[in-house]
């Protein structure tokens, strides 16, 4: 029991770390389709992410989301907790994420080289 305690224990305490843009995007999806098991999205560690564009966007030919393109519409969850200090580009990361207006003015974009079309 002890060891299934301390083994959970990071994931809990520290929050879901996606390795790859894939990973985090699959994390999303299952978040979005309310099946995800990764705890509060605000809560992920997001550092080893250098890519950020196309997260939350729906699908208008070049962005496939499938069935979730209405809750990529309606996302408006707080991610003013993600760490972006090794994002490099978030260019249309929220392009169809029309309802989006959460305060992300604490993000680290200093090494984002690309936003076009961010929002």
């Amino acid at each position: 029991m002890l060891f299934l305690i301390l083994t959970l224990l990071p994931g809990i305490v520290l929050g879901f770390q996606p390795t790859t843009k894939q990973e985090l995007k699959d994390a999303i999806n299952a978040h979005l389709s309310g099946t995800s098991e990764k705890g509060p999205i605000n809560n992920w560690d997001t550092s080893l992410i250098t890519d950020m564009s196309k997260l939350f966007c729906a699908s208008y030919g070049w962005c496939d989301c499938g069935s979730l393109c209405s809750e990529y519409e309606q996302f408006n969850e707080d991610i003013s907790g993600w760490d972006t200090s090794q994002v490099t580009s978030m260019s249309l990361m929220f392009v169809y994420a029309s309802n989006f207006n959460q305060d992300i003015s604490g993000w680290d974009t200093s090494q984002v080289t690309s936003m076009s079309n961010m929002f």
